[in-house]
């Protein structure tokens, strides 16, 4: 389930018990590492991403929303995959109805990453 309804089956994912907390926590074990998009402080669910990853070790990369332009997290994300070999990145951050514009922001960083556009 998503914010907006059940998640289209086209995407091949394996349901989990156990509540966000469970889901949260699976998901920084099976990535590679971790972004964590947030605005002013890492809070509620995305504090918890961060406390997942710094308690297993794994791979993370902070990017504040208010500090820094979508170009230039996506340059932040480029280097982050490359410096720690990421094949499986965990994207994680605040619902965009509790942080309105998190939604545009994380996917023009996302899409510049990929393309390889914005700053570096």
């Amino acid at each position: 389930m998503a914010e907006d309804g059940p998640i289209d089956d086209r995407y091949p994912l394996e349901e989990i018990t156990g509540g966000y907390r469970q889901r949260t926590k699976r998901n920084v074990l099976n990535a590679d590492g971790t972004v964590i998009f947030y605005h002013s402080a890492p809070e509620g669910g995305t504090e918890a991403t961060l406390a997942f990853c710094i308690r297993e070790k794994k791979p993370y990369k902070l990017i504040d929303t208010e500090s820094v332009a979508a170009s230039t997290a996506a340059g932040m994300i480029r280097e982050f995959v490359q410096r720690n070999a990421i094949t499986s990145l965990n994207v994680a951050g605040p619902r965009e109805s509790r942080c309105s514009g998190m939604y545009g922001f994380v996917l023009e960083a996302l899409c510049l990453s990929l393309s390889g556009g914005g700053l570096s």
